[in-house]
């Protein structure tokens, strides 16, 4: 029997990561998801995958719980060896898919940890109160707002996520074809928390019904689809 290329994992996002990982398969990142997106139309699954469904991926956000200063981890390391919990059932089920708290949904890291890690610090913040090294994000750019396609490209959060110009611009096209000219695309990543904590959250992306839209996954959360694949299994994807 052949062995799938490609595999959902549908469960809590650290029970679907460790079930993936014991198989010798690694998470897709957004990235892959737009390429495989490119190459295939809604509806039309490939080994039994939806491509075009809400799926939680590898890439990752490490964010400043008290603040809205954060860092785009695409591939990341942290996402692939998650602290294991201990959770009773009825721990798990109240988790259910909540994204906010950082006592659960995220993988604790210190602020050296945070500062070391060589990804761009970007923050919504007047550009005045700004550091040197420090990308500044409007707000609404970063809650919930659907952007135009010129919207999309020029989103610093987008750029950083995809990391090539040409697929981002090649994905919004696509998307923006498919959604008749709307709004699309929104980011939805500000987890503004009380706490002085350090947390690192998976990302997901959206199905076209949501406008395939970005957004944050809580590590112990139940979560959309976590698609693996095998590291050998190049095919324009990327490792």
């Amino acid at each position: 029997m052949k062995v799938p290329t490609y595999k959902e994992f549908d469960d809590y996002y650290d029970l679907a990561m460790r079930s993936l990982l014991e198989e010798g398969r690694v998470p897709v990142s957004i990235a892959d998801i737009m390429r495989k997106r490119l190459e295939f139309e809604p509806g039309v699954l490939e080994e039994g995958v939806n491509w075009w469904g809400r799926h939680a991926t590898g890439d990752a956000l490490a964010h400043v719980g008290h603040s809205f200063v954060f860092k785009i981890l695409p591939r990341s390391d942290y996402l692939l060896n998650i602290p294991e919990k201990n959770f009773t059932q009825l721990q798990r089920h109240k988790l259910g898919y909540s994204r906010s708290d950082y006592s659960q949904g995220s993988i604790p890291i210190t602020k050296d940890e945070f500062k070391r890690m060589p990804s761009q610090e970007i923050s919504w913040l007047l550009p005045g109160d700004r550091g040197p090294n420090t990308i500044y994000v409007r707000g609404d750019d970063l809650c919930g707002r659907d952007f135009s396609e010129s919207g999309v490209l020029n989103n610093p959060v987008w750029r950083f996520v995809v990391n090539d110009e040409n697929l981002l611009k090649n994905y919004v096209e696509k998307v923006f074809s498919l959604v008749k000219n709307t709004p699309a695309m929104r980011v939805h990543l500000i987890k503004k928390d009380s706490s002085d904590k350090y947390g690192v959250f998976a990302l997901e992306i959206f199905d076209l019904d949501c406008v395939s839209g970005l957004g944050t996954q809580g590590v112990y959360n139940f979560c959309f689809p976590l698609i693996g694949k095998f590291p050998s299994e190049n095919k324009g994807l990327t490792q």
